[in-house]
């Protein structure tokens, strides 16, 4: 069993289903909830400002559980907010390499635009990069980003 801990304010989440029946809480908090049925959802309320930083994270994966999450954020009339808007920086590509499977790190040819916490689209997925090659024959390390 594992066990996650932190500091922002608990609330269970409660049977809220549609937009119109979501669950007010207040920022910052942690809210435990179950979902037992395929496709089902469960709704949320908070009040943000525009240009305040609000981190959504959902922790079913790293405490084992098999749920695969989604996360929408709506505005107050039920329409989706633009998350991120990404755009082409600098262009490098994956380069293949015999190594095992314990270490792990991804090679990339050109590395030299590219600084610790800035994102990298690989394949579909959004990385943010951990560490930087020490030289020519080392990878950078990276977290997924969703």
């Amino acid at each position: 069993m594992k066990l996650a801990l932190g500091e922002d304010a608990e609330v269970e989440s409660k049977a809220a289903n549609s937009v119109a029946s979501a669950q007010a809480v207040s920022l910052p908090v942690t809210i435990n909830g179950r979902i037992d049925k395929p496709r089902a959802a469960q709704f949320f309320r908070f009040a943000a400002k525009k240009g305040q930083r609000v981190v959504l994270e959902v922790n079913a994966k790293r405490l084992d559980s098999e749920l695969d999450s989604e996360v929408e954020v709506l505005d107050a009339q039920g329409k989706p907010i633009e998350r991120a808007v990404a755009r082409a920086v600098s262009d490098t590509f994956i380069v293949l390499r015999d190594h095992d499977a314990v270490r792990p790190g991804i090679r990339i040819q050109s590395w030299n635009a590219f600084a610790v916490g800035d994102y990298l689209l690989i394949g579909g997925e959004i990385v943010k990069i951990n560490s930087l090659p020490r030289g020519p024959d080392d990878d950078f390390s990276s977290r997924v980003f969703r």
